[in-house]
C-alpha cells in the first residue's frame, strides 16, 4: 500500500470522526465508541467508492453528493437507538452530512494534488536509473569448449 494511500484514509478519518464528535455527540449524545465505527465505516467505503472511483470517472462535486448521500444514510441509520425523535434523527445525520460534505470537498482537492494512485517521482526516478541484471554473470563451460576448438582450428 501507498504511503499516499495511508495519508488519505487518515486525513478522510480524522476529518470524520472530529465532525461526527462534535455534531452528534455533542449535541445529540451518541456514544463515542459508534461515531468512531460509523467513521471507519464511512471512511472505508467512502474511500473506496467515492475517492478512487467517482472522484477519478465523474469529478469534485458530484464525488462530493456521494459522499453526503453516504454519510447521510450511514448518520441516519446506525445513530437511531441513541436519538430521541425522529426529526433529532435526521437533523444530526444532515447536519454531521453537511459538515463533512463541505470537508469532503476540500478533500478531494488535496487528494487529486496528491493522486494516491500516481506512482510518486521518487519511484520513477528509481525505475530510471535501474539497471538489467541478467542471469549468466560468466561464460558457460560450453561456450569456453567452443572458443577453445575454435581457436585450435585456426
Amino acid at each position: 500500500m501507498n504511503i499516499r494511500h495511508i495519508v488519505a484514509i487518515l486525513s478522510k478519518f480524522l476529518i470524520t470522526i472530529c465532525i461526527a464528535y462534535v455534531t452528534l455527540t455533542v449535541f445529540f449524545g451518541v456514544p463515542i465508541g459508534n461515531i468512531l465505527w460509523m467513521s471507519v465505516l464511512i471512511t472505508v467505503v467512502g474511500y473506496v467508492i467515492g475517492d478512487l472511483y467517482v472522484l477519478k470517472k465523474l469529478g469534485n462535486f458530484i464525488a462530493t453528493i456521494v459522499d453526503l448521500g453516504l454519510v447521510f444514510i450511514v448518520f441516519w441509520l446506525f445513530a437511531d437507538p441513541y436519538i430521541d425523535t425522529a426529526a433529532n434523527q435526521f437533523w444530526g445525520a444532515a447536519l454531521a452530512a453537511l459538515f463533512i460534505s463541505i470537508s469532503e470537498f476540500v478533500y478531494h482537492i488535496f487528494i487529486e494534488v496528491t493522486n494516491p494512485l500516481r506512482p510518486s517521482k521518487a519511484d520513477v526516478d528509481v525505475q530510471k536509473y535501474a539497471t538489467e541484471v541478467g542471469e549468466e554473470f560468466s561464460p558457460s563451460d560450453d561456450d569456453l569448449l567452443n572458443e577453445n576448438d575454435d581457436n585450435k582450428k585456426s
